[in-house]
């Protein structure tokens, strides 16, 4: 048996990573390493953190020759996980998957085990970067109905917009993605009136390469991102549901999270000065939508190549909710279509 560490000379890894003493850690939802091998058997070494509750797993995706087969939970902390299994000598495509997002059950694929050398997989010309947060994790999706809580297992960003566009675009992409997450807050219920920022906010989490996981993986405090790693033509954007808890009705804050929105776009173009930018919003929530159209016209005012796509509000009495009232398969899969409308008329 073989006992290979991945790297980017013998396999495919697309989205935000960080490869450290021969360690694979993949950093968000939908991160992925894929490669090709005649392989009868294959397992993964992966190590994980385990807080304790079952809620909060970390979990992984199996493609075989593109298609999603199933789901791992990484319930030890180091542990052989079987990853594919035949009894026929031909060649497959293997790909692992990060489901469980950013801040929930860390993934570190330390080797893979197999009978038969691996080699990479082809890269595709379009690249798409996405930003966002739960509606891009794919949050609750898999969820039963809109009354159930939230959990790792039934997160999963291969039915999400995001992922869904990329794919109807033949795309490779990088997803920068945390539920909860905002501009200027994260998440606040009702009852509560001041902002959240207890984790790190939105600007930080683009800005460092994987704020989420620098002390499991050992690295040093806040680690810039190498932005050159991955060059999209495409970013789209879809943050400011979370805000719109703190936001509300006051001009005050609409105010506030103009002026945040305006310097985290800011940012990301500075970042992305060949990218075409596209900002979506609407489908859980609506009270920064001025806001964001506002700054929108402000940047295309200042030269930078940027455009709005506004998404319908989910509908779920008809397309049924997923955990926590988040968009369900089919919602997302409105919102896929109008932002891959959109894309197509900008390539």
């Amino acid at each position: 048996m073989f006992e290979i560490n991945l790297t980017k000379e013998n396999s495919k890894i697309m989205g935000r990573h960080v490869i450290k003493d021969g360690t694979l850690y993949l950093s968000f939802s939908a991160a992925y390493v894929e490669f090709v091998t005649a392989s009868s058997k294959v397992y993964a070494s992966i190590r994980t953190d385990l807080s304790g509750h079952p809620t909060d797993e970390g979990n992984i995706g199996i493609f075989i020759n593109g298609e999603y087969v199933k789901r791992i939970a990484l319930d030890e902390p180091n542990k052989e996980y079987l990853i594919y299994e035949s009894d026929k000598n031909e060649k497959v495509t293997i790909r692992i998957m990060r489901l469980s997002e950013t801040k929930f059950g860390k993934v570190a694929i330390d080797k893979i085990i197999c009978d038969k050398e691996i080699a990479l997989t082809e890269y595709r010309e379009r690249r798409i970067e996405f930003i966002g947060n739960s509606i891009t994790c794919g949050y609750g999706v898999e969820a039963e109905n809109e009354l159930c809580h939230f959990t790792t297992a039934t997160e999963n960003p291969i039915y999400a917009f995001a992922y869904l566009t990329a794919e109807k675009l033949d795309a490779d992409l990088n997803l920068i993605s945390w539920s909860g997450n905002g501009i200027l807050t994260h998440y606040i219920p009702e009852d509560i009136n001041e902002k959240d920022d207890s984790y790190p906010l939105m600007h930080t989490v683009y800005e460092m390469q994987d704020v989420a996981g620098e002390e499991f993986i050992g690295l040093e405090k806040e680690t810039k991102n190498d932005f050159n790693s991955f060059n999209p033509q495409i970013v789209v954007i879809n943050i400011g549901t979370n805000d719109d808890s703190y936001v509300r009705n006051y001009e005050d804050r609409l105010q506030e999270f103009t002026d945040g929105f305006y310097k985290f776009l800011s940012m990301v173009a500075s970042h992305r000065p060949n990218s075409k930018l596209v900002v979506t919003y609407g489908v859980m929530s609506r009270n920064v939508m001025s806001a964001e159209k506002k700054v929108v016209e402000m940047l295309k005012a200042e030269g930078v190549d940027i455009h709005f796509v506004e998404i319908e509000v989910q509908k779920g009495a008809e397309d049924g909710m997923g955990a926590d009232y988040h968009p369900s398969k089919i919602t997302q899969r409105k919102m896929a279509d109008a932002v891959t409308e959109k894309i197509k008329a900008l390539i």
